[in-house]
Formats: C-alpha cells, structure tokens, sequence
C-alpha cells in the first residue's frame, strides 16, 4: 500500500497550487504566497524533501498563532550603492530571502557586487533557491543564514549556542548545469536525529554527542544533546563565522539569543549576495571555463566501486529535471499531512491526493 502512495505523481504547478491556496487561507496576499510556493515547491522538485510542502503543517501553525506575520511590511532600512538592510517584519522567510535578492541583484548590476543583509524574518527553507535567482542574470548567487534554533556546540564546549548556520553559492555554466553548493555546517540533518528517536533507531557513530559531550549511537540521547559539525573544528569555525556574517552584522540573533522554530520572539537573520561576473571577465567566457572544471572533474579517475563523480548541485538538478516531466514525489507521512491540512482548511489538495 505504501509504494502505491509513494508511485504517485503531483505536477509542480499543481504543488505550487496548493501551497498558495493554503497560505492565502491563512491570511496571506496571493502574490506573496505564490512567491513562498515557488520557493517550496523547488524544494521538493530538487528531492529537498525536509525543506519543501514536510514544512507546511508547521509554518500554518505559526500563521495560525501568530509566530509569522502573514502580512509583513518588508522595507530596506538603510543601503549604500552595493549593500542594503532589510527588515523582514516577521514575515515568511521565504519570501523575506526572495525580497532581499530582488534588492541585492539590481545593485550587482551597477555596482559589479552586492550584499543585503536581513533580520527580523523566519525559516527560509533551502538556502540554495535564493542563490539561484542571481543565474539568469549572468551572476553568482549566495546566500547565508542563521539556523531555526541551536543544535551544536563551541567546538569542545557543552552549551548547545550554535546552529548548523546553512550556506549555499550557485555558478552558471554553459551547456553543464549549474554548479550549486547547500550545505548545513552539521555532520547531519538534526530532523533525522528526531526521527531515529522516535522510531527508537541507533544513528551511525560520529552524528552527535550526549548531552555531556560525549559521541553517542542512542538517537533519544543525541537529541538531548548536540549535533557534531562537519570537518570538527573546521566546521565550528564555518558555523560562528556564517552566524557572525547574518545575525552579527544584521541585528538579528545568535547564539543564546536564538530560539526555537516555534518559539518568539524569533529574529532569523539571512544575508544574501550577488557578483557579475562580466566585472572580472566575460560572462560568456567564464561559463565555458566553469563547463571545463565541471567536465574534468567527472572525467578525472575513479576510486574503486565509484560509478560515477557528481559535483556540487548535480544529483539535485537531475531530480528536478525527472520531477518535472514525471512529477514530484512525496514520502507517505508528508502526504497524509497535506491532505490533513487541506481538509482542515477548507483547500482542495494537490491532484492526485484525495
């Protein structure tokens, strides 16, 4: 029964439907819902699937109580030529990101490079969709920001302080797909710690650590306790700098400051930006140079038992091109939660799901 639910298909305009339909019902603009829609639905096209329509049951709570403001009033509060600060208002982080590289890329277009900071907003999802934006302009996108709540450690330390700060860069190619980097500064998702906890499951050595600092394998004491990061030190180091460079240099949180996704006040902060690259060279040329790496990349040797070497953004651009012609897929427990909160509100869900 469950490989039935999971075989079927939902076309992205209509998954971009519903997530309107659903945010309107709950008080937001119709233009603006369809730019948070865009946002999630790529996630889920990209095989994102932690950050697409999985979080949509819990952003209509917090539009149900009051933890987003379904109608933020986003305004620039000060910029030069090539920066800018904006106040997200509470709104949907979503949109508040979208808003803040609509600023960001103008300014790259006069002045070569620009950089918008953010505060004031909420969980914006996959880092990755705001750097896009900037490809089609003949620029390099990047985005940065604090994560939902602290889920790690100062390296050495037992105060769970830091996030695992996400950061994503997107660079055009020519005929290749764009190379585009989303990482979290954590060995792993804390969402899966959550679930291997709740399924009462081991996680692998190296995930986490207790509550007193030490590694663990029980997935109920690592999420008492604290994620690792990626590359050790290195990865800790990665992490204070990405919160120093959005909430540091925004006004927004970090640190102690940061609360949790259903916790307020939340001051998220983000920081976005955006290079021409004919300031250094011309757009033309430089795409085929990035053609080049990518091509000697995944013709360079192999280790044993590799198949087959992906750069950054590839496998996820591959998931969308099949997801767009086939449709998206969506886990069985996601699905049940969408047709609940369609029901629950009123909204017809997304064709196939009854």
């Amino acid at each position: 029964m469950e490989q039935q639910k999971e075989s079927q298909r939902i076309p992205l305009a209509e998954l971009e439907r519903f997530v309107t339909d659903v945010l309107c019902a709950l008080n937001m603009a119709r233009d603006e819902a369809e730019v948070v829609a865009r946002a999630m639905a790529d996630a889920d096209l990209r095989g994102v699937y932690t950050h697409g329509v999985a979080q949509l049951p819990g952003y209509a709570e917090q539009l149900r109580s009051g933890g987003f403001n379904p109608r933020p009033n986003i305004k620039v509060l000060s910029e030069t030529a090539s920066t800018a600060l904006v106040e997200g208002d509470g709104g949907m982080g979503h949109l508040v990101g979208v808003r803040a590289m609509e600023v960001a890329i103008p300014k790259a277009r006069e002045t070569g490079t620009a950089w918008v900071g953010v505060r004031g907003s909420r969980h914006w999802g996959a880092a990755a969709y705001y750097a896009t934006l900037a490809l089609k302009y003949d620029m390099i996108g990047l985005a940065l920001t604090v994560g939902v709540g602290n889920c790690m450690v100062p390296w050495g330390g037992l105060d769970v302080i830091v996030g695992n700060n996400p950061l994503a860069i997107a660079v055009p190619a020519a005929k290749e797909p764009p190379v585009v980097l989303d990482m979290a500064t954590s060995v792993m998702a804390r969402g899966k710690v959550a679930i291997a906890a709740k399924n009462k499951e081991q996680i692998p050595l190296g995930w986490a650590l207790d509550k007193d600092g030490k590694p663990t394998t029980d997935a109920v004491a690592a999420y008492e306790g604290s994620m690792l990061p990626i590359g050790g030190y290195k990865g800790y180091g990665l992490s204070v700098i990405v919160a120093l460079l959005t909430g540091g240099l925004t006004g927004g949180a970090i640190g102690s400051e940061l609360k949790g996704f259903f916790d307020l006040p939340c001051n998220n902060a983000h920081l976005v930006g955006a290079i021409r690259i004919d300031s250094f060279m011309p757009a033309a040329k430089f795409r085929a140079r990035v053609d080049w790496y990518v091509r000697e990349l995944k013709q360079s040797r192999r280790a044993e038992g590799i198949n087959r070497i992906y750069v950054p953004g590839e496998i996820e651009y591959e998931t969308a091109q099949r997801q767009l012609r086939e449709g998206i897929t969506l886990r069985p427990v996601v699905e049940q939660e969408v047709i609940a909160l369609a029901h629950g509100l009123g909204v017809r869900p997304p064709g196939p799901l009854k």
